[in-house]
């Protein structure tokens, strides 16, 4: 774990400094609105990776979780930094549904199943219960991220945030990705545990 998270705070860092900062001020502007909007995420994404260095880093976590949470952070990343035909990844339409909101469906069925393994590594109980409460924790999570672009509407005049529209579109694709992990039962197709259903706690 102490890998993991210090693999993705070097890859943020270097993505600020060789690329995020550019595109973001390419895309938002140059002037100071933009790029205090800018130092707001970065410093809200550095703490929360420390916070969750700071939790998570006693527990074993599975090689796969870890490729599937990786999965979610690179898709992130991959709306700002990807340009083409004129705009961000983030500005596409697939299907009718922005980009985006893949990226809330994706990331909120992620954070289910990682808070499912914490409940496994806790030996608490994976049922029918626990997974809803998984499914209302990870909703939690994403109401979190909205409350935080809420601070920026508040601080920041002129932002890029979307209004009231785009973040119920957002608490709506979180919702159905975490309806998706209640439609598979905290599964995912193809992939088998490896250890058993235990507490596996390390030491720092």
């Amino acid at each position: 774990m102490d890998v993991f998270f210090a693999f993705n705070v070097a890859l943020f860092l270097l993505m600020c400094v060789f690329a995020y900062y550019a595109r973001w001020t390419k895309y938002a502007g140059n002037g100071h609105i933009a790029i205090a909007e800018f130092m707001f995420y970065a410093v809200v994404i550095i703490l929360a990776i420390t916070a969750l260095w700071v939790w998570l880093r006693r527990y074993a976590f599975p090689a796969w979780l870890l490729v599937v949470i990786e999965l979610g952070i690179l898709l992130h990343f991959a709306g700002g930094l990807v340009h083409f035909g004129g705009a961000r990844l983030y500005d596409h339409i697939y299907f009718g549904i922005r980009y985006d909101k893949y990226v809330h469906f994706a990331n909120a069925f992620f954070a289910a199943l990682t808070v499912q393994e914490i409940f496994r590594i806790k030996n608490l109980p994976i049922n029918a219960f626990t997974r809803f409460a998984i499914y209302f924790v990870a909703l939690g999570l994403g109401s979190a991220i909205e409350i935080c672009e809420y601070v920026v509407t508040l601080t920041i005049p002129q932002n890029g945030v979307g209004g009231y529209d785009d973040n119920l579109r957002d608490l709506i694709a979180n919702a159905c990705g975490g309806t998706l992990f209640l439609a598979l039962r905290g599964r995912i197709p193809g992939f088998r545990r490896q250890h058993p259903v235990q507490a596996t706690e390390c030491q720092p």
